[in-house]
């Protein structure tokens, strides 16, 4: 069977009871107890300053005014490299000519992006047929070497054993 002390049986500690008051907070003396003693191992696990320092949760200890310059600056730095990289970028027309862009963004009527791969669909089954039809027109080894374009050599087959 668990023993429970009652308020006047709590060894007093020094304080007042002034002192241990919380404003909205409604407690007994054992309870004032127990919240500072939760209070204590809070505080007593609390982590170190150079350790929320070293995790970047503090900053050193500078004024304000210093700490809110050093940051002002260090944005400043990194507004002015992003203007140099963007006074380098190419121009959209010159994406264009080099075919990395496939329209140009600034036209006065840009292009759909639909459209454009529409477009290169078509395109492309056109190169493939054009290509086709070359291929099929290609004359044969057997008509080269008739023609005296093409040597026959000993590791090609003879014209007349090479069937049109």
């Amino acid at each position: 069977m668990k023993a429970t002390l009652s308020a006047s049986q709590l060894p007093g500690d020094g304080l007042a009871e002034e002192d241990m008051e919380h404003p909205g907070i409604a407690l007994g003396k054992a309870g004032k107890y127990e919240a500072l003693d939760h209070l204590d191992n809070f505080l007593a696990s609390r982590p170190q300053k150079q350790d929320l320092l070293d995790r970047n949760i503090l900053k050193a200890d500078i004024s304000g005014s210093l700490h809110a310059a050093a940051a002002e600056l260090a944005k400043k730095r990194v507004e002015d490299a992003l203007s140099k990289y963007i006074e380098k970028r190419p121009d959209p027309h010159e994406l264009v000519e080099h075919n990395i862009l496939k329209s140009d963004p600034t036209a006065e009527l840009p292009i759909s992006a639909s459209i454009l791969v529409a477009q290169d669909q078509l395109n492309k089954k056109r190169l493939e047929d054009n290509l086709q039809t070359k291929i099929s027109r290609r004359p044969s080894a057997v008509e080269l070497i008739q023609a005296n374009i093409l040597k026959p050599d000993n590791t090609t087959q003879q014209p007349s054993s090479l069937v049109p």
